[in-house]
C-alpha cells in the first residue's frame, strides 16, 4: 500500500511540473513591462 501511495504522489508531482511548463512566458531584454507580461499567467 505504501508503494502505491508513493507512486501516486510521484505521478501527481510530475503532472504538476508538466502543467507548470505550459504557462511559462518567455521574455527577453527588449520587453519593458515584465509585470504585464507575467500577468497573463494569473488569468489562466
Amino acid at each position: 500500500m505504501k508503494v502505491n501511495l508513493k507512486a501516486l504522489i510521484a505521478i501527481y508531482l510530475f503532472l504538476q511540473l508538466c502543467f507548470a511548463q505550459k504557462i511559462i512566458i518567455p521574455m527577453d531584454d527588449s520587453q519593458k513591462n515584465h509585470l504585464k507580461a507575467y500577468g497573463v499567467a494569473f488569468w489562466i
